[in-house]
């Protein structure tokens, strides 16, 4: 779960949830999936190559934080970024449209 201004818990299933839904196209869900499939390849894309091939948008990057201020459920996609990306994710819905740039004061718990 997102705590502004820095600090994410990750549902404890959020790699499960990212393989088994489907989401539509155009939400962070779908860029959160398609990262994760990247990720998780035969021969995996690096965390960087794969955040930057994603190309996020800030707007998107701010819909995911959102989301995921809700406790997790199991009907909503609460706490599904992938804590290797928050701080890139983090930096993203603060405006840096710099794939290297990572939000120093990021939280993960």
């Amino acid at each position: 779960m997102f705590i502004p201004p820095n600090r994410y818990a990750p549902r404890p299933a959020w790699a499960q949830v990212l393989t088994s839904i489907g989401p539509k196209m155009h939400t962070p869900e779908f860029d959160l999936v398609a990262y994760w499939q990247w990720r998780t390849l035969p021969t995996p894309r690096p965390i960087d190559q794969a955040w930057a091939d994603l190309r996020m948008t800030v707007e998107t990057a701010k819909k995911a934080l959102a989301m995921s201020t809700r406790e997790p459920d199991a009907v909503n996609m609460s706490s599904i970024i992938p804590p290797e990306i928050f701080s890139r994710l983090l930096a993203r819905a603060r405006g840096s449209t710099n794939p290297s740039e990572i939000a120093d004061d990021a939280v993960l718990e």
